[in-house]
C-alpha cells in the first residue's frame, strides 16, 4: 500500500500543484496514520530491510525516477515512529530538517514534505506555514496538503494567513483545505473569493462554505445566491443543500427548510430544483413523507413527479397501493415507477395494484406489471397473466409467455394455450410462445402444427419442437410419431435432422439411437421412409438397416437406403459416396441421385478431422473433379466448402484459377469470389500473403456481381 502511494507522489506529472495525484490525508488523527501503517505493513512485510542512517542520507539525494528502496524503508520507520508521541515527534522533526537542508534535492523536499501529512506536528507547522507562504509548486502544495492534515489549530492558522495572499490554484487548493478542516473561522476570508476572477478559487470558495456549514457559513452562501439571483449559480447549489443538511443536524430546521424552499422554486432549473426537493423528501418525518410523495405524484410538477417516482419504495403497501388508484391521472413513466417499487412486495394490496397495471394503457407498464405478477404467480394471478398472453402488444405477449413458462405446471391449463393462440399475430410467434411455455398440451399442439394442411405452420412447429425434446424415449418417440405422419418429403427431412439432433444431446448417443430405431419399429414404418432418418443416427446398427436396404430389390427402398448415407454424420462412409456418385453421374437417368451423394461426399470429407490441410484440399479437388460430371452450383458448392474448411495459400491459388472460368456471371466465378473473400477475412492467411492476395482481391472486386462483396474485397486489401 505504501509504495503504491509512495510511487503516484513520486511518478506525478509537474503541471502544477492542483493537478498532482496525491491520495488523502488519513482520517482521524493518530488512528487514521496508524490504519495506514497497518496497511503498509503488508507491503513491509516481504521488504528488504535498510539501514535507516543510509536511507536518510540516500533520500535527500533522490530524483524522481531513481531507486525508491531509501524513500520506502524510512516510511518503515515512520510507522514504527507512531507509537509513541516522542518518537513520531522525532522523526517528523527529521523530516522538516531534510526539507530545511540546502543539500536536499527538490524531490527529496517535497516527499519529505508530504509525508508530514501522516507524522506532522505543532512544532512542523512554523516551516510548513512558510514554505506555503512562498508559494513556489510543487512543494508550496505539498506543504498545504501536511497542513491541513496536522489537527493542531496552528495549522489552521496558517492555511487562513496564507490564503489571501497565495496565487491560484494553490490558493484554490488552501480554500478546499479550510473547508474540509471545517474551519469556521476562515468564513470571513472565504466569502469575497467566490468572487475571485480565477474559476478555480471561485469554486473552491463556496465549497469550502458549504463543508463548513455553521450559521455564518449559511448567511454568506444565502447571500452570494441572492446577489446571484436565478438561476441559482450550480456551485452554489450543492454548497446551499450541504450547509443546510448541517443547520438541521444543529436543530435550526427553519433555516434549513428555508434554503430547500428557495432552490425547489419553480424559477429554477430541474437540475436544482430535483436535489432540493429530495432533500425535502428525506427531511420530512414518515407520516409527512408518505402523504408528501403521494401528492406529489399526482402534481402537475414534472420535477415532483420526477422525485416522488423515486421515493417510492419509502411507501408502504397500503400508501403504494393508493398511489396506483390514482394511476389514470399520472404520466406513463410515473405508472411504471409504481409498478417497478410494487414488484418485490407480495401482500394482498399490491398484488391488487399488480393485477390492474396489467390493463393500463401503456404497453410499458403492462409488461413490468406482468413481470412482477410472474414473481406472485399462484390461482389469483395466473388468469391476469394468461390473459396478458393474448394483449394487442407483442411485447406484453412476450413477457407474458416468458412468465407462464415459469409458473408451477398446474396452474397452466387449456386457457393458456388458447390466449397465446389468439394472441399470436403469425405461425412463427404462435410456435415460439408455445414453446416458451412448454409442457405437454404445448407439445400436442405444436405437433399438430407440425403435420397440419398448414405448410407455414409446420416448420416453426418443427422448430418449437426441438427447443422441447429432450434426450429421452418419450421424446424422441413423440419425434418419430410427427415423422411418420409429415404430409411432404420436406417436413420429413426437417423433423428427421431435430431427431438426429436431440439424439446426439445424450451423453450416451448410442442408447438414443437405439431408441428412435425401437420407435421406427413400433411404428413400423417402412424402410422407404425410415432410412433416411436411420441414417442420420450413426453407429453399427443403423449402417446394418441401411446396407440390407441396399441389398433390397425396391428401387424405392434402395432409393431410401443411398439417401440415409447421404445424411451419415461421420465420413466413415464417404468412399461409399464417392462410389455412388461416379457411377450416378455418368448415367444421365441418375443425376440427381449422384448430385445427392456428392455434395454429401464433399460434406463428409471437409468435416473437422487430424488430416493436414493439404490432404483435404486433395480430397476436395478430387470432389471437383467429379463434381465436372454434375451442374455448374456443384462445382460452386465444392469452392465455397473449400474456403470454410481449407484455410491456405494453396486453397487461396486453386480457387482463384476459377475466377476466369468462362462466363464471369456463371456459377463457378461468382462462388469463387465468395469463397475468396471469406478467407480474405483471415488476416493471419492475408496479411503475409499481402502481394499475392491484393491481386486477387482487385480481380473479385473487377468480377463479382454482388457489390457488397465487391466492397469487403476492397476493404479487405485496404487492411480494414
Amino acid at each position: 500500500m505504501t509504495q503504491a502511494i509512495t510511487m503516484r507522489e513520486i511518478h506525478s506529472k509537474r503541471r502544477g500543484c492542483s493537478q498532482r495525484v496525491v491520495p488523502p490525508a488519513p482520517p482521524g488523527g493518530f488512528l487514521g496514520i496508524l490504519a495506514f501503517g497497518c496497511f503498509s505493513l503488508l507491503f513491509f512485510a516481504t521488504s528488504p530491510a535498510a539501514d535507516p542512517p543510509a536511507a536518510w542520507q540516500a533520500a535527500a539525494a533522490w530524483r524522481a525516477g531513481a531507486d525508491v528502496a531509501p524513500l520506502l524503508a524510512i516510511e518503515q520507520e515512520q510507522i514504527a515512529s507512531m507509537a509513541t508521541p516522542e518518537t513520531r515527534a522525532a522523526h517528523a522533526a527529521r523530516l522538516a530538517a531534510m526539507m530545511a537542508a540546502d543539500a536536499s534535492t527538490p524531490d527529496a523536499k517535497e516527499w519529505a514534505c508530504l509525508q508530514l501529512r501522516f507524522a506532522g506536528t505543532a512544532a512542523e507547522v512554523p516551516m510548513l506555514a512558510a514554505t506555503l507562504a512562498r508559494g513556489e509548486a510543487p512543494l508550496a502544495d505539498a506543504a498545504r496538503q501536511a497542513l491541513e492534515a496536522i489537527a493542531d489549530p496552528a495549522a489552521a492558522a496558517a492555511l487562513r494567513e496564507a490564503l489571501p495572499k497565495a496565487k491560484p490554484p494553490l490558493q484554490a487548493g488552501i480554500a478546499a483545505a479550510l473547508g474540509r478542516r471545517r474551519d469556521a473561522a476562515a468564513v470571513p476570508q472565504l466569502v469575497p473569493l467566490a468572487k475571485s476572477p480565477d474559476p478555480s478559487v471561485a469554486t473552491a470558495a463556496p465549497q469550502a462554505l458549504g463543508h463548513i456549514g455553521d450559521a455564518a457559513a449559511l448567511a454568506a452562501l444565502r447571500s452570494l445566491a441572492d446577489a446571484a439571483g436565478r438561476p441559482t449559480p450550480r456551485v452554489l447549489v450543492e454548497s446551499l443543500l450541504r450547509a443546510a443538511e448541517s443547520a438541521a443536524k444543529r436543530g435550526d430546521a427553519a433555516s434549513a427548510a428555508s434554503v430547500r424552499k428557495r432552490l425547489a422554486d419553480v424559477g429554477e432549473p430541474s437540475a436544482t430544483r430535483q436535489p432540493a426537493l429530495l432533500a425535502e423528501v428525506a427531511a420530512a418525518n414518515p407520516a409527512a413523507r408518505s402523504t408528501m410523495i403521494l401528492d406529489w405524484l399526482a402534481s402537475d410538477d414534472h420535477d415532483r413527479r420526477i422525485v416522488a417516482s423515486g421515493r417510492l419504495a419509502d411507501l408502504d403497501d397500503a400508501a403504494l397501493a393508493r398511489a396506483s388508484s390514482a394511476a389514470a391521472s399520472l404520466p406513463p413513466r410515473a405508472r411504471l415507477a409504481i409498478v417497478a417499487a410494487a414488484g418485490s412486495r407480495r401482500s394482498p394490496d399490491i398484488k391488487r395494484l399488480l393485477i390492474g397495471a396489467a390493463a393500463d394503457p401503456s404497453a410499458d407498464v403492462r409488461v413490468a406489471a406482468v413481470e412482477s405478477l410472474g414473481m406472485v404467480a399462484n390461482v389469483d394471478t395466473v388468469p391476469t397473466i394468461v390473459a396478458a398472453a393474448a394483449d394487442k402488444d407483442p411485447a406484453v405477449r412476450a413477457a407474458a409467455r416468458q412468465v407462464l413458462a415459469t409458473v408451477p405446471r398446474g396452474l397452466v391449463g387449456e386457457q393458456a394455450i388458447a390466449a397465446i393462440a389468439e394472441g399470436s399475430a403469425s405461425a412463427g410467434e404462435l410456435a415460439g410462445g408455445l414453446a416458451d411455455v412448454g409442457g405437454p398440451l404445448a407439445w400436442k399442439r405444436l405437433a399438430e402444427m407440425a403435420v397440419a394442411a398448414d405448410e407455414a405452420a409446420a416448420i416453426p412447429a418443427i422448430a418449437g419442437i426441438e427447443r422441447l425434446a429432450e434426450p429421452k424415449q418419450e421424446s424422441l418417440e413423440q419425434l418419430v410419431a410427427i415423422y411418420a405422419e409429415a404430409r411432404d418429403a420436406g417436413r420429413r427431412e426437417a423433423v428427421g435432422r431435430v431427431i438426429a439432433r436431440v439424439a446426439k444431446r445424450a451423453d450416451a448417443g448410442q442408447d438414443s439411437a437405439k431408441i428412435v430405431l425401437a420407435a421406427i419399429d413400433r411404428a413400423k414404418l417402412e424402410n422407404a421412409l425410415s432410412l433416411p432418418l436411420v441414417g442420420r443416427l450413426g453407429g453399427a446398427e443403423p449402417l446394418a438397416r441401411i446396407d440390407a436396404g441396399f441389398r433390397s430389390t425396391d428401387p424405392a427402398i434402395r432409393e431410401a437406403a443411398i439417401e440415409g448415407l447421404c445424411n451419415w454424420p461421420t465420413a466413415e462412409v464417404a468412399d461409399r459416396l464417392r462410389g455412388i456418385a461416379e457411377e450416378s453421374l455418368a448415367d444421365s437417368g441418375a443425376r440427381p441421385r449422384g448430385r445427392r451423394a456428392l455434395r454429401a461426399y464433399v460434406r463428409l470429407i471437409s468435416l473437422p478431422s487430424d488430416r493436414p490441410a493439404y490432404a483435404t484440399l486433395a480430397s476436395l479437388k478430387q470432389a471437383m473433379t467429379l463434381a465436372a460430371a454434375g451442374e455448374p452450383d456443384d462445382r460452386a458448392f465444392v469452392l465455397e466448402r473449400t474456403a470454410a474448411v481449407v484455410r491456405s495459400m494453396p486453397a487461396v491459388e486453386w480457387i482463384a484459377g476459377y475466377l476466369d472460368a468462362g462466363d464471369r456471371i456463371a456459377a463457378e466465378p461468382q462462388a469463387a469470389c465468395r469463397a475468396l473473400v471469406a478467407l480474405a477475412h483471415h488476416r493471419g492467411l492475408r496479411q503475409p500473403n499481402a502481394d499475392r492476395f491484393d491481386a486477387i482481391l482487385d480481380r473479385v472486386a473487377e468480377i463479382t456481381t454482388d457489390p457488397a462483396l465487391a466492397d469487403r474485397a476492397r476493404r479487405y486489401k485496404a487492411g480494414l
